[in-house]
């Protein structure tokens, strides 16, 4: 058996909603013939978001999705920002906007500012006030258990749909193909806190499953006795070998999401990518690796949904 155990990649994941995608574009588009358009803003030329960028680029065309990409250099204010993203607001031929995270920013910066500028309706990757106030008091699982959509829902009490961040999306997606039972009292803990991943997938897990969620820091002091109790680990906290193989149980199911990318920059190769978890001893554990790709392609299922609410509401 390998070293890493059974290592459970997104991509197959990742391909049938690809496929899903493609088939609801080409629905609409046999009604209405417009192309779903996805606006990225990046600040500066960080290596790692060129590459993440590069990689949603690749997976919208895959899908039929058009890319309206847009760089401001490191010394952009704030409100020139805002205002690019203030017209795209308006701008009925884009159907979501992404401010790739964390900006490259030569000086200080209120990012909050800058992510509540973007219009609710076109927030595909659920960071604007409104979406996470939904997902943290409970509201958004409330509509999607009686929409059953995955992912995203139409508020009865509001124009504004709701949609999830992509990559607690992606978990939440990874954790049920697995098959385990999310209404069962198991524990699962969750490794950082971050804006992205660590504090909305809490409240997503809290109130999407029945499941005991625990959150833990780098700096924990009782982080290996956490994870040896753990039935699920969700590791985000952005630390190349955070944890360590053997602290995991047999039969732990590992969702990797704390990537980090070497200076080579190549994501073609594994050895590019540095893991929080280290790779020994997760011989008995299942362990998803490539959730970033599974939320790319949750992005653009997302943003597939709000293209089809322009044309076509709910």
């Amino acid at each position: 058996m390998s070293s890493l155990g059974n290592v459970i990649c997104g991509k197959s994941i990742a391909r049938k909603i690809t496929s899903a995608i493609g088939r609801e574009i080409r629905h609409i588009n046999a009604e209405r013939p417009f192309t779903p358009t996805l606006a990225v803003l990046q600040v500066g030329d960080d290596p790692a978001s060129s590459r993440f960028i590069k990689v949603k680029t690749e997976a919208a065309l895959a899908c039929g999705i058009a890319i309206k990409q847009i760089k401001f250099p490191v010394g952009a204010q704030a409100a020139t920002v805002i205002q690019q993203i203030k017209a795209l607001n308006e701008d009925d031929s884009v159907h979501g906007i992404l401010f790739q995270l964390p900006p490259d920013f030569d000086h200080s910066v209120p990012v909050e500012a800058i992510l509540e500028a973007i219009h609710p309706a076109k927030d595909v990757d659920g960071l604007t006030p409104l979406q996470a106030y939904r997902l943290h008091n409970g509201d958004f699982m409330k509509i999607m258990k009686k929409t059953r959509r995955d992912g995203f829902g139409d508020d009865p009490a509001s124009s504004v749909p709701m949609y999830l961040p992509c990559a607690p999306a992606a978990c939440l997606h990874l954790l049920r193909q697995v098959g385990l039972d999310l209404d069962t009292n198991l524990r699962c803990l969750v490794i950082g806190y971050g804006h992205l991943v660590g504090s909305p997938l809490t409240s997503l897990l809290l109130h999407a499953t029945k499941m005991t969620v625990t959150v833990c820091r780098e700096f924990t002091q009782c982080l290996q006795d956490e994870v040896a109790r753990a039935d699920v680990i969700v590791a985000a906290a952005g630390v190349p070998g955070l944890v360590r193989g053997e602290w995991i149980r047999p039969g732990a199911i590992v969702l990797d999401c704390g990537v980090n990318i070497t200076p080579q920059g190549n994501t073609g190769s594994g050895s590019s990518f540095l893991f929080c978890f280290e790779p020994s001893s997760l011989s008995l554990s299942q362990c998803w690796r490539n959730v970033g790709r599974t939320a790319n392609f949750k992005l653009l299922r997302i943003n597939t949904a709000s293209f089809r609410h322009a044309v076509i509401p709910f």
